[in-house]
């Protein structure tokens, strides 16, 4: 069974809306030395498991913060619109359900770019 992350990069690299935009640029925990954006940042937040009588793992449960990063706010919504897009209510073999709910916008001024966050949760049953 893939990791929550593995789901979530092979979504987004197959989506021909973000991988125009991004196109490899889609990078675990911390945007790269020398980034060129738009680009994609995802981490885990949080994850839970589900336990049967037996105390055998029925299901997991995985909350990973998107962030979404532009030159300009504009941009970061709009690859933000196209993630929540690709991702929302997706099931695959891998995973049963899957959800996207906004999270906070940053910048960081030290790039001088904009951050627009999803929080995306995933159920897996194992």
């Amino acid at each position: 069974m893939a990791t929550p992350e593995e789901v979530l990069v092979g979504l987004l690299s197959t989506d021909a809306t973000v991988a125009a935009a991004v196109g490899d640029r889609v990078w675990p925990v911390a945007i790269r030395l020398n980034p060129v954006f738009p680009a994609i940042t995802y981490g885990r937040e949080s994850g839970e498991r589900e336990y049967a009588l037996d105390a055998n793992v029925t299901a997991a449960h995985t909350v990973l913060t998107v962030r979404c990063w532009a030159t300009d706010y504009p941009a970061a919504r709009e690859l933000a619109t196209a993630v929540t897009a690709a991702l929302d209510r997706v099931t695959t073999t891998d995973v049963q359900v899957m959800s996207v709910r906004d999270g906070a916008d940053v910048y960081l001024d030290t790039l001088n770019v904009f951050g627009c966050t999803l929080m995306v949760e995933m159920e897996q049953w194992l």
